[in-house]
């Protein structure tokens, strides 16, 4: 069986091929179809949570993720229509509609800590707050432990690397110093800053990773290599995060909301199960475990920072979130200096 190098260095030589001559039959069928994907409406999300679809002001479920029966032994299908209080406690529940009631930014209140009475189990969830189609969104992840939180003092490392891309004095600089703290923070095998140029292609402009890997860097992709459709969605929402590509996309309950008859829209889902296509993608590459944080200046997608890694990998939301303001320090640093 070839080894992860031997894959990622075939790839390297089929993506440089692709570079050269684009007029491939297959390939751009294949990505067509990957254009027409319903990827923001997808009826499914990734398992490492649970997704609630609620009706303000009483918090009604419209529509939950299937795995619901795992957190509190209530099966999906007896919960819709009911209150949020048939898996919270009345008072909990109450608290959250005085605090999100006329309340249209939901970033100030994220994440939230849950616990929840399984049997004589209590299970504690992360929980993160935000609207679509009207309807309020609540996911629901494991946190991590606390004690990594501890060492790793998410604080002190976004201060420290943002000192650190703030005394680059050269795009080249600029660009190595975000993927080496990017790197840092989340200990990701592989990280690269990829940038999108006005014709389409896109470039790796610096890369850092494990010294066992094939390197990527200076690697020029075509623009089919990521569809518009997935840019307009790195545009909306930011960050993307898949900690397990093997996984088993659990449906929502049910497919359509009952109120619009459509799929709920999860543009803004961090649980929002990705295209097959990509999936196939990151095997052909070896990555196991991948995470995108978008680069936006100017409110134009500039670039990526890409970060995969050869075994599955969990980013709690504390840290996803750190990334992404270090993505947002680097988009006004690429205007400082232009």
């Amino acid at each position: 069986m070839p080894s992860i190098e031997d894959r990622l260095s075939q790839l390297k030589s089929v993506v440089q091929n692709m570079s050269e001559n684009q007029s491939s039959t297959s390939f751009n069928h294949e990505f067509s179809n990957c254009e027409r994907d319903p990827i923001h409406t997808p009826g499914c999300i990734q398992p490492h949570g649970i997704l609630l679809v609620l009706q303000e002001p009483e918090f009604k479920i419209l529509q939950v993720s299937e795995n619901i029966i795992d957190m509190v032994g209530i099966s999906a299908q007896e919960l819709i229509n009911r209150s949020l209080s048939a898996i919270l406690p009345r008072v909990q529940v109450e608290f959250l509609q005085r605090m999100l009631q006329d309340r249209s930014d939901l970033s100030a209140v994220n994440p939230m800590q849950f616990s929840f009475q399984s049997g004589d189990r209590q299970l504690n969830y992360t929980g993160i707050f935000h609207r679509s189609d009207n309807f309020l969104i609540l996911e629901l992840e494991r946190p991590i432990s606390p004690q990594l939180f501890e060492f790793l003092d998410i604080y002190r490392s976004v201060k420290n690397s943002i000192q650190a891309i703030q005394s680059a004095q050269s795009f080249s600089s600029l660009c190595q110093t975000v993927t080496q703290e990017i790197r840092r923070i989340t200990d990701f095998d592989r990280v690269m800053l990829y940038q999108f140029h006005s014709s389409g292609y896109g470039t790796v402009v610096s890369e850092e990773k494990l010294p066992s890997l094939v390197s990527y860097s200076g690697l020029r992709f075509p623009s089919t290599d990521v569809p518009e459709s997935s840019k307009e969605l790195y545009l909306k929402n930011c960050l993307r995060t898949i900690p397990d590509r093997r996984y088993q996309s659990i449906p929502i309950i049910p497919t359509n909301n009952p109120v619009t008859h459509e799929p709920i829209d999860l543009t803004y889902c961090t649980l929002r199960s990705v295209a097959p296509l990509h999936l196939e993608y990151l095997a052909n590459m070896g990555v196991m475990a991948s995470m995108s944080i978008s680069i936006v200046k100017d409110r134009q997608l500039w670039g990526l920072i890409a970060c995969h890694h050869t075994a599955p990998k969990f980013i709690p939301y504390e840290l996803r979130e750190a990334c992404e303001v270090i993505a947002q320090f680097v988009a006004l640093k690429l205007i400082e200096q232009e």
